[in-house]
């Protein structure tokens, strides 16, 4: 498979698609860049300098009769064409998901979260809550204590979602923005939401949510807003995310913070809103 060429942003990539695989005979892929930009890549190689020619035809005049007649078959090709780019982007993600290598703070995360609740059911909630957790006024020095109040359990019930949804989610987005990135969204989503929870409530933090709202926030939003953003997550899965968050907001599955998850879920959302307003300008500065 050889890349042909980039599309500048003002055209339509859909009309050159059809025209490239119906008129042209050519089996041809359309992906999308980091900056959202379309990108056409031709599967034998031989094709490769035809296709060039088509495409750069194209930019130099979108407005020609072949490419019109292309234009008018493009609401037939848009829906078989968007569940040929689903596909493969749900392919894509489930292989490596599969894989624990693509995944290691994901994992690592499980297996840390899993261990405590052991350690907890043996030595007692108090003990390890004592080590982990804050206490009293906060403190710089108990900064690192935001972060492991995460990996506290609340309950066997809340746990048991935590660690579903975190390998739902973690594994969703490490697989697509590799595990630094994942990493630092899930340090700052703990230290900001429970550091927000503690100045609210105070220094009873505990579980997975604050963390697990933000990077759902962040998944719902971007799946919507950026479809070539490679981030599949089915819908029944999303709608039982979005109930066990209600319902750990409103204490039915155990106290686990009210303010902490809900900052964590506007940083979710805002760090999408943002993410994908830059990909859009820069898509529109792109020619």
């Amino acid at each position: 498979m050889r890349l042909v060429g980039l599309l500048p942003a003002q055209h339509e990539p859909l009309p050159l698609l059809v025209h490239l695989e119906k008129d042209r005979g050519l089996e041809v892929e359309l992906r999308r860049d980091d900056d959202g930009r379309a990108a056409f890549w031709v599967l034998d190689e031989d094709h490769r300098q035809l296709a060039t020619q088509v495409l750069d035809d194209y930019v130099a005049d979108p407005s020609a009769p072949a490419f019109v007649d292309a234009a008018a078959q493009v609401g037939l090709a848009t829906e078989r064409h968007a569940e040929r780019l689903r596909r493969r982007a749900q392919l894509e993600t489930q292989r490596r998901r599969r894989a624990p290598w693509h995944r290691p703070v994901t994992v690592s995360l499980l297996l840390t979260c899993s261990v405590i609740a052991i350690v907890v059911s043996l030595l007692g909630a108090d003990t390890v809550t004592a080590s982990l957790a804050p206490g009293g006024r906060p403190s710089l020095t108990d900064a690192w204590r935001l972060l492991t109040a995460s990996l506290l359990p609340v309950n066997a019930l809340h746990l048991f979602f935590s660690l579903l949804w975190l390998h739902e989610l973690g594994g969703l987005l490490e697989s697509r923005f590799g595990s630094a990135r994942l990493a630092l969204a899930m340090v700052v989503l703990a230290l900001v939401g429970n550091g927000a929870e503690m100045l609210a409530v105070g220094p009873e933090l505990g579980g997975l949510s604050t963390v697990l709202a933000g990077l759902f926030g962040f998944v719902v939003v971007r799946r919507r807003l950026g479809p070539a953003s490679g981030l599949v997550l089915p819908v029944t899965t999303e709608l039982a995310i979005g109930t066990w968050l209600l319902l750990s907001l409103t204490g039915t599955l155990g106290s686990s913070g009210v303010v902490g998850p809900l900052v964590g879920l506007a940083i979710g959302l805002s760090s999408a809103l943002v993410q994908e307003a830059r990909r859009r300008r820069l898509r529109a500065l792109t020619v």
